[in-house]
This record gives C-alpha cells, structure tokens and sequence, in this order.
C-alpha cells in the first residue's frame, strides 16, 4: 500500500471510528439520564410507602386519596420497570455499536499492499457504510445499523419513563397539596 492510499484509509477509519464512539458517548448519556429517573421514581415510591399512614388518615378533601396513592405507586413502578428495560436496550446498542467499529476496522485488511484506486471521496463514503466488505459482513452490518434505529431502543423508552415518572410526581404533589 502506498502512502497516499494509507493516509486515505487512516481518515476514513479515523472518521467511523470518531462516528461510532460520539453514538456511543450519546447513548451512555442516555443511559445515566434513565438512571436517574429510575432511582428519584424509587424514591417517590418510598416516599409514597412512608406517608400513606399519613395520607390515608388526615381528613382529605380528596376522597379518592387512596387510589391516587395506588395510581403514584403503579405509575412510579412502572416507570422503574421502563427505565430498566430501557438500560437493557441501551446495552444491546452500545453492543451493536461496538461491532460495527470491529467491522469497519476490518475493511483495513482489503486494502493490504493494495492501492487505492476510487475517488478518495467516495472511498470514505464506502467505508462508512462498510462497503469494501464481502456481502455476507456488508449484511450483518446493515442489520446491526437497523438494530440501532428499533423503536424500542433506549431512545424512544426514555420519554415514556419520563412521561410515567412525571404522572406519578404530580400525584404525590397532589396527595401533599391535600
């Protein structure tokens, strides 16, 4: 391989493997933000625990008191139960991620004593989307790309958490109001 086409590669390889590791830093945010979540949610279930006696036995204007404390603990469980699926997911997308960088370090072994001969443009697109692989690893890494775009990712689990987690803080909001 001459020097020119090794410069090439390096950037190309340097450019996914930057890509690939800023998606995984993402997620990693993701996946700290979830446990937050899930941690102050356990802790509205504590507090939630600690206080009916409290709650349940002050003369409330609400009458429905204790079934907004059933509602606060469902919903504050529910959303522990999302926030540790959604950790789950998110280790499945830092794995896949992991292999995609394996594979696109691979691509590097085609071009072993070899010359680049395309457009070092459309080279780097190539080898972004590993496209100097053989077809069944081109396959495998398309599937791993589909993996990381699923609808039930930590992505898109995160804002139920949230959504869930929130309703259950305005019912304790409302069950201290009263």
């Amino acid at each position: 391989m001459d020097e020119e086409s090794e410069k090439i590669i390096d950037q190309a390889q340097e450019l996914m493997t930057d890509t690939i590791l800023a998606d995984i830093e993402i997620i990693k945010d993701r996946l700290s933000y979830i446990t937050w979540i899930t941690a102050l949610a356990t802790g509205g279930i504590a507090l939630a625990i600690s206080q009916q006696d409290k709650l349940l036995l002050t003369a409330s204007p609400i009458q429905s008191s204790k079934q907004i404390l059933i509602f606060v603990s469902i919903s504050l469980f529910i959303s522990i139960i999302i926030g540790a699926f959604s950790k789950y997911q998110g280790q499945q997308s830092i794995r896949n991620n992991r292999m995609m960088l394996a594979m696109a370090k691979t691509q590097r072994i085609v071009f072993y004593r070899k010359k680049i001969e395309i457009d070092p443009v459309k080279f780097v697109g190539m080898y972004a989307e590993c496209g100097h692989l053989n077809d069944d690893k081109k396959e495998v890494f398309s599937r791993l790309q589909a993996k990381n775009k699923r609808w039930h990712s930590e992505e898109n689990f995160i804002w139920a958490q949230l959504f869930v987690f929130l309703l259950g803080y305005i019912g304790i909001a409302v069950l201290a109001i009263t």
